[in-house]
């Protein structure tokens, strides 16, 4: 069971919104603050082990067949591959590190094995990219992680998902991550470690749900995990991994539940060290294969579909909404003319010089949503601003993230309307 800072048995699970704007600046809340825990948690990212009114810590329905993969042999780690000289080797690596760059640079390459090119990898960048999970949260910054190469994934997708699949300014960095790693050197605090996990892990788990609900009008919660985050502690020989599943909550958000998968003790005997590094080479390999096969079909969406309105020069997704944090993540709006399901919110782009966008395939509801006045005029900041009565929308709003997020399945919807009449 999951332990409060403040000491109490369990802690009650919250309403749960999934995040609050877009990046552009440097947090002021990050893993070594005694507060980041429950500013997520009130945000809808939840740690490993923690209970909801029921009781119930939430697991992921593959669960099982997640740990069956891990458990699987690797030819690579049998005695006559990795033998005992190979593992007091490793041990003596492991006591000479000090600092989280050893253990990535000197430890964890012989966890991970020798896999030549078969996956992208990078590390130690900042997440800058990504709408925030938390207003005034600090960007994620992982020690590794596997992505895709941006050009496996078209050029719409990544565009519509931009602020979800992209994490970092650097787009020349593998996209889509789903197996995000986080290291401590020997004097590193483990709490931290468990932090980190849990943020990475949201991060990967978001990114996967997006893509497998790319083209959807209305997201699928299947209860599965799409995304896996290893921890190693040098200090304890320690090595954990995660899974980060998504789950819709009681009030229709997206929440991300975080589930130990397994511990492994490295530098207890060869034997737990071939145990924890086949975890480990498993847990990429069942990542990447996740993660193709929903960029595939994201991709096959995007093929179907016709193309979107192009935004104005200048002006990318929801550029005129104030306080979007520079629109990173909002450019993914593509071609969106309303989501009158959100409550008469809508965020609409220059739309290329379209002046009547409720003639476009027929949506005549766009220019009667609740607060939402003159449509087609959504080209200035006043005009934003007078959404759903809105003063102004900030990063302060708790739910713009969902609200992109629907919005781009809405903007999708439209296009696929516009294909099976066309």
């Amino acid at each position: 069971m999951y332990q409060s800072n403040s000491g109490t048995s369990k802690r009650q699970r919250d309403s749960g919104l999934a995040g609050s704007s877009f990046t552009g600046k440097t947090g002021t809340t990050g893993p070594y603050d005694p507060q980041f825990e429950q500013l997520l948690i009130d945000h809808g990212v939840y740690p490993d082990g923690y209970e909801d009114s029921n009781g119930n810590a939430p697991e992921p329905e593959n669960i099982q067949a997640i740990r069956e993969r891990l458990a699987r042999s690797r030819s690579s780690l049998s005695p006559s591959h990795f033998d005992e000289a190979a593992f007091k080797q490793f041990q003596r690596t492991n006591r000479g590190v000090s600092t989280e760059q050893d253990v990535m640079e000197d430890v964890f390459p012989t966890i991970r094995g020798n896999t030549g090119t078969r996956f992208h990898k990078a590390g130690n960048t900042p997440f800058n990219n990504l709408v925030e999970f938390a207003p005034g949260i600090t960007d994620a910054k992982v020690d590794g992680y596997d992505g895709a190469r941006p050009m496996e994934i078209e050029l719409a997708v990544r565009r519509d998902l931009h602020g979800y699949i992209i994490p970092s300014t650097r787009t020349d960095l593998p996209a889509a991550p789903n197996h995000l790693t986080e290291v401590k050197g020997p004097a590193g605090r483990s709490d931290v470690l468990r932090r980190q996990a849990m943020y990475a892990g949201a991060v990967g788990a978001r990114g996967m749900f997006e893509l497998q609900n790319y083209g959807s009008e209305t997201p699928v919660y299947d209860g599965n995990a799409y995304a896996l985050v290893p921890t190693y502690h040098a200090g304890e020989g320690s090595l954990r991994v995660y899974a980060t599943h998504p789950r819709q909550s009681a009030v229709g958000q997206t929440e991300y539940h975080m589930t130990q998968l397994g511990s492994y003790a490295m530098t207890h005997s060869s034997e737990s060290f071939r145990q924890g590094a086949a975890a480990l080479r498993n847990s990429r390999d069942l990542s990447k294969e996740q993660r193709d096969r929903f960029i595939a079909s994201a991709n096959a969406t995007a093929r179907r579909l016709p193309p979107a309105a192009t935004p104005s020069s200048g002006t990318a997704g929801a550029a005129s909404v104030p306080g979007v944090r520079g629109v990173k993540g909002v450019s993914c709006l593509t071609g969106i003319i309303g989501v009158n399901r959100l409550g008469g919110v809508i965020g609409v782009n220059h739309l290329s010089g379209i002046k009547g966008v409720n003639r476009l395939s027929g949506v005549k509801a766009v220019d009667c949503l609740s607060g939402a006045v003159n449509v087609n005029r959504l080209s200035g900041i006043e005009a934003a601003n007078c959404l759903c009565g809105l003063k102004g929308v900030h990063t302060q709003w708790p739910q713009w993230p969902q609200v992109a997020s629907k919005a781009t399945r809405a903007s999708r919807a439209v296009r696929a309307s516009r294909a099976l009449k066309a």
